[in-house]
């Protein structure tokens, strides 16, 4: 076919928070989770796309969304000429037969009081395929398609498992069930949502060579969803990067594994285990942990993390409070009494006039008593990333004011001469205006990136 299967624009999906109960009635929020912010991808017919992520980077509201599970905020969600997004459940309805998913859990994807048999029929019965009427023998050509979905996925023969309620199978033989009534439909895109994750790691690598199989016999399209990378590495053809509800980085496999170029995906495949208990690798791990999605990091939101961001990552005041509380781990119990009384709580920080700077208020003490706190850890770590990104540091009244660098997002693009997009501002510098005005102040220090 002419063009990608699927293709995703600028998808948004967004959940409101609601605080209790009234919240819930009256449809109030005290916030908006960004589960999924700006996403774009295309998908080729035939290929099979990796999202890897943490847990909580947004990918299975992404794979949800793309099958109408979950209703996006906004973008657009091609399949052939049609954007799912603006039809209704009816008009999916019919789609639903070429996009399936198979779920992390066996054990919840089939209903415990239903056959695995009867469960693949109801599938076709919901979408009217296949004729009931019996012949002579007293099977139809519905139980005919049951069976041949069973043996297609290693459940043969088929009448020994087809009459099995689901309690009567091990993890892996209830996988194979759920993907029995996946394809048993006849589709073009499998969604597959970390369907290794909950089995057994001597039946891993038989699920992901039977989903190889189907690829090949049935001319399957994956978005395979998962955190394991080695899974990935042999089973996809390209690789996307989640973080906080963004794709940061986006190639194919060969090229993500061997020269990853976003910090984060170097991350990743440092806390690869390796098998060889002789060998020490440097683990190097990000700091912290997955932000809240309520209240992402402003600029790149992977900044507070990244061992190599600069001047315009989007520096903050509260990424002061994360360096201050790091400082704090490795301090006496009685100057931690004394520096965090004086700093307080996040509740002391106001935004200046400026989105660039806040001002600082002392929970105890005075300014002074602040500033040379930030001077003093300043001093004894001026290799932290976050005062490449602090431009001033004054007493201002009974206040300290913290001036930030412009702060400036990432976007994804590509890296020219290779098949990889990538969103950081080590690959792809920040505009000009910004890099004259960093030039001057001497902040801007990352003129070509370094090497993976």
């Amino acid at each position: 076919m002419d063009g990608p299967l699927v293709s995703i624009r600028d998808l948004r999906v967004h959940y409101a928070l609601r605080t209790n109960a009234v919240a819930r009635l009256l449809g109030s929020s005290s916030g908006t989770v960004r589960a999924v912010d700006g996403v774009n991808l295309d998908l080729a017919q035939g290929e099979v796309l990796g999202l890897v992520g943490e847990s909580g980077s947004g990918k299975s509201t992404l794979g949800r969304a793309l099958l109408g599970l979950v209703r996006p905020t906004g973008g657009s969600i091609d399949y052939r000429g049609q954007d799912l997004t603006q039809l209704g459940e009816r008009q999916l309805r019919p789609l639903r037969r070429k996009l399936q998913m198979v779920f992390q859990d066996p054990h919840a994807s089939l209903n415990p009081s239903m056959t695995v048999g009867r469960a693949i029929s109801d599938a076709l019965r919901i979408h009217d395929l296949y004729k009931t009427a019996r012949d002579s023998s007293g099977h139809s050509a519905r139980d005919q398609a049951v069976d041949t979905a069973l043996e297609r996925v290693g459940l043969a023969p088929a009448r020994r498992f087809s009459g099995k309620y689901p309690g009567e199978l091990s993890g892996g033989q209830k996988q194979r069930a759920v993907i029995a009534r996946a394809i048993a439909l006849g589709p073009e895109l499998l969604v597959a949502d970390e369907p290794i994750s909950m089995l057994d790691m001597s039946v891993r690598a038989k699920i992901l060579g039977l989903l190889e199989e189907l690829k090949r016999d049935l001319g399957l399209t994956y978005v395979y969803i998962t955190h394991d990378l080695a899974s990935a590495r042999f089973f996809c053809d390209r690789v996307a990067i989640m973080y906080l509800g963004k794709i940061i980085e986006i190639g194919t496999t060969e090229e993500i594994f061997s020269s990853p170029r976003h910090p984060y995906t170097r991350a990743l495949l440092r806390a690869v285990p390796d098998p060889d208990p002789s060998r020490g690798v440097a683990r190097d791990l990000p700091r912290g942990e997955i932000p809240d999605a309520a209240r992402p990091p402003l600029g790149c939101s992977f900044h507070p993390r990244c061992p190599e961001a600069f001047a315009p990552c989007g520096w903050e005041a509260r990424d002061i409070r994360m360096v201050l509380e790091q400082r704090w781990t490795s301090v006496p119990a009685e100057q931690f009494a004394s520096e965090s009384a004086v700093v307080g709580d996040e509740s002391h920080v106001e935004s200046s006039a400026t989105s660039e700077g806040a001002m600082l208020k002392p929970a105890k003490g005075t300014a002074e008593d602040e500033l040379s706190l930030l001077a003093s850890e300043r001093s004894a770590h001026p290799d932290e990333p976050l005062w490449k990104g602090v431009t001033a540091l004054a007493v201002s009244g009974d206040r300290v004011r913290v001036d930030f660098a412009e702060r400036v997002e990432p976007t994804l693009q590509p890296i020219p001469g290779s098949g990889v997009e990538v969103s950081c501002h080590l690959f792809h510098p920040p505009s000009p205006s910004w890099r004259s005005a960093a030039g001057r102040s001497g902040f801007f220090e990352q003129e070509s990136p370094r090497e993976p």
